[in-house]
């Protein structure tokens, strides 16, 4: 539309520099400065509403990234409750087993417990499939609010990675203890006699797989973490966007 305007003026100023000097220059540079003057607020008029449309799209790509992103915390923060839930009673069973009384105090029902457990493990694993692919589109830096920027990436780039590299760590740890209860006891730990349990819980090697899978601060302080940032973006996002703040 602009471009139909720009055109139709250049004619007409074509058009007055061919008419006959009979008015005078100032005559013709006055009707070419009109023309000129009406050209440049199309161009200018055009370009403010280009620069509005797209200002518009890139709010609404925001208002859906953010309000897609809200849901993901939300399911993220249900996970990473249940997780802690799980470390917080892995550090009871772990801490019973590393330290058994003699087998005249063994409490069958509390071993037969801290057992049932230690086949068990839990990973946290974000849904950051949304946050990645706004992140590769390079439209990030379309969220103006640069506090609220500031905290999804620390939560992303710096806070999830911190917390991955400890649990992998636990993870890690209790891979090599299931790996030593199957393939060097020979033993169903969901089945097993109280007398054996003791003895092969009493091991030296045993007892030191035991004493690393005791969740050591880090790993709850950092989930902790995780959970106090994903609960502090939501906010911010209803902050924007309250009549989505459910």
């Amino acid at each position: 539309m602009a471009e139909l305007e720009v055109k139709k003026h250049l004619k007409k100023i074509i058009g007055v520099i061919k008419l006959p000097n009979n008015g005078g220059w100032l005559k013709k540079l006055g009707a070419i400065a009109v023309e000129v003057a009406i050209i440049v607020f199309s161009l200018v008029l055009a370009n403010a509403l280009h620069n509005y449309s797209l200002r518009k799209h890139q709010e609404e790509e925001c208002k859906i990234f953010l309000q897609g992103l809200k849901e993901d915390l939300k399911a993220d923060i249900s996970t990473l409750k249940e997780n802690i839930l799980f470390y917080k009673e892995a550090d009871s069973s772990y801490r019973y087993l590393n330290n058994l009384p003699s087998i005249s105090e063994l409490n069958k029902g509390r071993l037969n417990y801290s057992l049932s457990g230690i086949s068990t493990s839990c990973s946290f694993r974000p849904h950051s499939s949304r946050y990645e692919g706004f992140k590769s589109s390079g439209k990030l830096l379309q969220i103006e609010d640069q506090k609220l920027l500031y905290n999804i990436l620390l939560l992303y780039q710096e806070k999830i990675q911190n917390l991955s590299l400890s649990e992998n760590a636990w993870l890690s740890s209790h891979n090599r203890l299931m790996n030593y209860l199957m393939e060097e006891t020979d033993i169903d730990i969901n089945n097993i006699e109280t007398a054996v349990a003791h003895k092969i819980f009493n091991q030296r090697k045993v007892k030191n797989y035991t004493s690393v899978l005791i969740p050591w601060d880090q790993l709850l302080e950092r989930y902790q973490e995780v959970l106090t940032l994903e609960q502090t973006i939501i906010k911010q996002i209803n902050q924007h966007y309250p009549e989505n703040d459910k």
